[in-house]
């Protein structure tokens, strides 16, 4: 397995970066104009990953989202969030959840360049799914739970993607053999899951994989290291 750690492309590490979101109130009365109904009234995150990208500060991935709480891995391990800086990544521990339409998450930073500062975000879940705070958004929407329309059963859940964060090498089986081409993928690049990854492998569908099916696998079909479990975070799961 190719080891070359790549950093996600951020900017320069801001201590304690902090957002918190803000309510407006309309004073327009409310005969005035009507009512805009909002596409969902049930929103939820996961099944692991906030992606939170900031306006002036670096990225920041929360893992261990269920539902409407943080609550932890799959594997069952703790959930935790990472902070993408120039100078490395910095680890910690989460807690968070959803009340309504407002997200909010707290993260102690032990390990790294931001060790013993911690960050705060609030923001309120828009139409569209975006989290929006004050200086940040995130990068993948929230799932609607249940259709606004009571007729219209429940919502059809979002497909689930992942982004290669370290150059990955393809294999034929979890902990199996490697996909000689040589082939490997780049890092950035973003695939769509066969099925949710489980343990530290994804099982991707791959377009350009070379050589039909591999093992017992279909054609255009891979498993790569994902070290979701073991925090080597080679990629990121979207939603």
């Amino acid at each position: 397995m190719t080891e070359k750690f790549a950093l996600r492309s951020s900017r320069f590490f801001t201590v304690a970066a902090t957002a918190v979101g803000v309510l407006g109130i309309s004073l327009i009365p409310a005969p005035t104009l009507p009512v805009a109904h909002a596409a969902c009234d049930d929103w939820t995150l996961g099944p692991t990953t906030l992606a939170i990208k900031q306006d002036g500060g670096p990225d920041v991935d929360i893992y261990g989202w269920s539902g409407k709480q943080i609550t932890a891995l799959p594997s069952g391990k703790p959930a935790y969030g990472i902070l993408w800086t120039d100078g490395g990544k910095t680890t910690g521990s989460v807690a968070g959840n959803i009340t309504g339409k407002t997200v909010t998450v707290n993260a102690n930073w032990n390990d790294g360049p931001g060790k013993g500062t911690t960050s705060t975000f609030v923001g309120d879940i828009g139409d569209d799914g975006i989290v929006r705070g004050a200086g940040f958004h995130s990068e993948f929407p929230a799932k609607c739970a249940a259709a606004q329309n009571p007729g219209a059963g429940p919502a059809t859940p979002a497909k689930q993607t992942v982004t290669i964060l370290q150059q990955s090498d393809v294999y034929d089986a979890a902990n199996g053999g490697r996909i000689e081409a040589p082939f490997f993928l780049d890092v950035g690049r973003t695939l769509d899951t066969v099925s949710p990854c489980t343990g530290d492998w994804c099982l991707l569908a791959i377009p350009d994989l070379p050589g039909g099916g591999h093992g017992n696998l279909p054609d255009n079909q891979g498993f790569v290291y994902s070290g979701l479990v073991n925090g080597d975070n080679f990629v990121k799961v979207n939603g």
